[in-house]
């Protein structure tokens, strides 16, 4: 398929026209999170990889005269949908913004001054902004092609103190802002009021209030510092209460694993522990819900591999670790040492090897040679792990056996029988899926490498 031709123009003048295209077709919702969540990198693997195959990729830039770079080219569009999405605060190849937002702390506080205030601290932005230094390097300020065509008299070393430099100056402005938008937002004299007038010392909770600091200045990670008042429920309020625990609940949905950082008190309240519960290492550091029917069975149901941590009672009994093993489609969880009583029931491990073929490895032995559940283990597109390997010496000696996994994305070729290796059959097969020039040819036969003339088809490929 031909490839649609990008036109002649800038790097700059294509970064703008595909922002503009990817804005149009944004929803609300969507534009919302982004304004909120301004902070490229974390957009890579999701919708930067989008516009690397929507924009880049699938396109022909023969006609232009930019470098074209995917992962450059798709950083810098993302910038500039910020830059369309907040033109007062978000200015397009600026250095100091490009790093103000670029702290993770930063776009945390300044979501949480929005969901309070209803705006971005856009002036408290700006004041400090206006006292950024203007930027001595030059490279900071060129794209990739510029930085190619520079003269080999440029001395890239003494730019490189000169960008050091720069950034350093840039970063402690940008910790005083932090530290200024932290106090607006924590306004911890205020929490000790509110406190004090509900009867709640002052000296029970400047320790979480300290560890809460310690945690968004250490780690970037940010909690509302009002969750110190959640073990206070009954004391606060029920309106004020239930404000409280969605804005703790909001942070760990996004950051689940920050519940480590607090003790039970925290979650007695079973709306705040389900939030949790969705996954499954959660159970362990939360004991009370352990031995609760409503509890455990929400748990498995989120994430089977809770099964690990609650009661015994649960895992003796068959109807529950189905219901574990019906929700454990991303994990293997036949290899928890609590499934052990299982791994020879025929119905259970069928379940969990068909949810995750991985769970092949763990069962009893005596499965490695069920014909059927070869099937199911080894059906496309496969696995990077070696699963073939693992199966009986009678079924790596099955024709059927070997031409399904060699379907499959990473064929286990080299632990096929020595009859398939030299079979023809599974050779058109791994040619017709992988191409004749494939390296997987070179675990079959000498027979078949010659027959297919594999060593000089591999040999002109490599010379073309």
């Amino acid at each position: 398929m031909e490839r649609e031709k990008v036109l002649p123009q800038t790097e700059d003048e294509f970064i703008t026209g595909v922002a503009k295209d990817c804005i149009s077709n944004l929803k609300d919702e969507d534009k919302q999170y982004l304004c909120d969540n301004p902070h490229r990198t974390d957009y890579h693997f999701g919708y930067a990889l989008y516009i690397r195959n929507h924009y880049i990729h699938n396109k022909d830039f023969s006609d232009v005269d930019f470098f074209v770079e995917p992962d450059h080219l798709s950083g810098q569009i993302m910038e500039r949908i910020f830059s369309f999405l907040l033109p007062d605060e978000y200015f397009y190849k600026d250095p100091f913004v490009q790093q103000m937002f670029g702290h993770k702390g930063f776009i945390r506080l300044r979501k949480a001054y929005r969901l309070k205030h209803g705006a971005y601290p856009v002036n408290l932005e700006m004041r400090y902004y206006s006292q950024a230094p203007k930027s001595t390097s030059v490279l900071d300020a060129l794209n990739l092609k510029e930085i190619r065509n520079l003269p080999g008299s440029f001395d890239f070393k003494a730019d490189l103190e000169n960008s050091k430099i720069d950034y350093t100056k840039r970063s402690e402005l940008i910790d005083e802002l932090i530290r200024e938008l932290a106090d607006i937002i924590w306004a911890t004299d205020e929490l000790l009021e509110f406190a004090e007038s509900c009867d709640i010392r002052q000296d029970a909770l400047l320790p979480e209030i300290e560890k809460i600091k310690a945690l968004f200045f250490n780690d970037s990670e940010y909690i509302p510092i009002t969750s110190v008042l959640i073990p206070y429920s009954d004391r606060i309020g029920f309106e004020k209460y239930k404000d409280i625990r969605d804005d703790f609940c909001s942070v760990l949905k996004e950051q689940p694993r920050l519940m480590k950082k607090f003790d039970q008190r925290f979650f007695h309240d079973p709306a705040i522990a389900k939030v949790v519960l969705k996954y499954g290492f959660a159970m362990e550091f939360l004991p009370e819900y352990q031995n609760d029917d409503e509890m455990v069975r929400y748990a498995l149901s989120q994430d089977g591999s809770a099964i690990r941590f609650v009661n015994s009672r649960y895992i003796q009994d068959r109807d529950w670790v189905r219901l574990a093993i019906q929700h454990s489609a991303k994990d293997i969880i036949m290899h928890y040492d609590c499934m052990a009583p299982y791994r020879q029931d025929k119905e259970l491990v069928y379940l969990a090897c068909s949810l995750h073929r991985w769970n092949f490895a763990y069962v009893d032995p005596s499965f490695h040679d069920d014909y059927e559940l070869a099937k199911i283990v080894l059906a496309p597109p496969g696995t990077l792990m070696n699963i073939f390997e693992l199966l009986s010496d009678r079924l790596k000696d099955n024709l059927s056996l070997a031409l399904l996994d060699a379907q499959g994305e990473f064929p286990n070729v080299k632990d096929y029988s020595e009859r398939l290796r030299d079979n023809e059959e599974v050779a058109d097969m791994l040619i017709k899926k992988h191409g004749s020039a494939s390296w997987l040819l070179g675990d079959m036969s000498e027979r078949i490498k010659q027959k297919y003339n594999y060593k000089q088809e591999w040999n002109r490929r490599g010379k073309s």
